[in-house]
């Protein structure tokens, strides 16, 4: 999955609950980077509801930038 491209569509587009964001910054610092990822994407289809134009890697692309801050 290519985030680095989806976010130049979506950056900066939804709301997290700051609960979210601190159970995934938990859960990296025990986890390989494609985990969290792959965790991320199962949340965001289990508990989010789309928009008209979004996907669920649109949510999982933005919320992974709201909790690392970066691509890397």
């Amino acid at each position: 999955i290519s985030f680095v491209y989806i976010m130049k569509e979506t950056q900066n587009k939804y709301y997290w609950n700051e609960d979210t964001i601190s159970h995934f910054k938990e859960v990296s610092k025990n986890n390989h980077k494609m985990n969290i990822i792959e965790q991320m994407l199962s949340f965001v289809q289990n508990n989010c509801e789309l928009k008209e134009g979004e996907t669920y890697t649109d949510l999982a692309a933005d919320l992974y930038l709201k909790v690392f801050g970066y691509w890397n």
